[in-house]
């Protein structure tokens, strides 16, 4: 009896495969917008305008004083670049895909998701790229970069590092949040309005999180963590983080990780298959 070769002999090779796998989606996607570059730019306005928009609090709050719990007024700006550069990337990898996950159960699309040589988790949480993003994302980074000369503040290599660190655990913790929500897609007919709440709650992250009473600091720090979004990461650039902050935030994303695989390995079950 023959003995077939698996498809990925290790978690190593998995991750390789899935990482080309990405790329392809990726150029795909770039290809995509190449030929509707109208869309394009009027993303990139808007985006820019919802960017201004979002700082006029700031500006106003700051008319009144120059410090509000420890933060200047260039801090907070460099905050929202921070949050800008988190959802941008969310915007670019995950978001499109949160709204698609509930039509491929309604129309029964997963069938044939499902039976791909590739991990259904991965296909139907990255499968969509909208390279448009990338140009908020620098455009986050700009702002954070004037918010910090503004504030006096020369962030360290370690505090980029760690920055950078908190952004990715930002990012992870995120996408855990919003897609063990839209996970209930398999019992519930749509989660779309649940998917608009979490929007809603992302917005809190524009703001640090001393701005809040302490009951939604923990809310906002550990149950839905935009704190990883934009107060960590800045923190750390103001050079008033560590290397204990990002250590747990790397082993929040481990934990939020395996516990995501669990709940989307029980809630596939109760899919009900179009052929069945």
């Amino acid at each position: 009896m023959m003995q077939t070769t698996p498809l990925d002999p290790t978690w190593l090779h998995a991750a390789r495969r899935h990482g080309r796998l990405w790329r392809r989606f990726a150029v795909q996607a770039l290809v995509r917008e190449t030929h509707y570059r109208a869309h394009f730019l009027a993303t990139n306005v808007v985006g820019l305008m919802q960017l201004g928009l979002s700082l006029i609090p700031v500006l106003l709050l700051y008319s009144y004083t120059e410090d509000i719990n420890g933060w200047s007024q260039g801090e907070v700006i460099a905050l929202g670049g921070v949050y800008q550069v988190t959802v941008a990337l969310l915007w670019l990898a995950v978001q499109t895909n949160m709204s698609r996950i509930s039509t491929y159960v309604r129309q029964g699309e997963l069938d044939l998701i499902l039976i791909r040589p590739v991990s259904a988790q991965f296909y139907v949480t990255l499968r969509w790229v909208k390279p448009a993003e990338v140009f908020m994302v620098l455009t986050g980074l700009a702002v954070t970069v004037v918010g910090l000369r503004q504030g006096g503040v020369t962030p360290s290599a370690s505090g980029i590092a760690q920055a950078a660190l908190l952004i990715g655990c930002g990012v992870v913790l995120l996408t855990c949040a919003w897609s063990a929500i839209v996970y209930t897609t398999f019992w519930f007919t749509t989660t779309d309005p649940v998917s608009m709440l979490v929007a809603d709650l992302m917005q809190a992250g524009k703001f640090p999180l001393s701005f809040y009473p302490a009951a939604f600091r923990v809310f906002f720090g550990f149950v839905f963590p935009i704190g990883f979004a934009s107060t960590f990461p800045t923190e750390a650039l103001a050079g008033r983080g560590g290397w204990g902050i990002v250590l747990a935030g790397i082993a929040l994303s481990a934990v939020a990780l395996w516990l995501l695989r669990a709940w989307w390995r029980f809630s596939v079950r109760f899919y009900s298959s179009a052929s069945s």
